[in-house]
């Protein structure tokens, strides 16, 4: 078993928002190895930790736990996924600048005031490299985070069209 950290945030629409009983739902229905976030009205946040052969599967059973306890839950994100400059440097133990220097740099995924990447993307591209390899752990955790990401917005996508 490999110990995996990632964070799933859901949207529960209409959900009595009293943080006792929240924070007691959540840690009754097995997700006793969350730290839950709570900031945004009808949005719950874990920070989790969990044991499990593959990061599909501590997602996956992270999830079906949260919806064990809140059924209308909407998964909303799973990070780690998209990440900042100072997120990835902070991972690779570089400063932003030094980043940004290295030749082939991934560009971003979102562009503007603060870009983002995948974090995926970025390292695979700084293991390719021959930097330090990144736990394995984190990328398969970012992988996993990545591909549920996007499944989510297929079908948000498939919902408008």
């Amino acid at each position: 078993m490999l110990e995996f950290e990632f964070t799933v945030t859901f949207s529960v629409p209409g959900l009595d928002w009293d943080e006792e009983k929240i924070s007691n739902q959540i840690f009754g229905s097995g997700l006793d190895d969350a730290i839950v976030l709570l900031g945004i009205r009808d949005v719950i946040g874990l920070d989790i930790t969990r044991s499990a052969p593959t990061a599909e599967g501590a997602i996956s059973s992270a999830i079906s736990d949260i919806r064990d306890a809140f059924p209308k839950a909407i998964l909303a994100e799973i990070k780690p996924d998209l990440v900042s400059i100072a997120e990835i440097a902070k991972l690779v133990g570089q400063s932003r600048q030094n980043l940004r220097k290295l030749q082939g740099f991934p560009p971003p995924t979102l562009t503007g005031a603060k870009p983002y990447w995948h974090l995926f993307e970025v390292v695979r591209w700084y293991e390719s490299q021959g930097k330090t390899p990144i736990p394995n752990t984190t990328v398969e955790t970012s992988r996993a985070a990545w591909a549920q990401n996007l499944q989510l917005e297929q079908k948000r996508l498939e919902q408008l069209l």
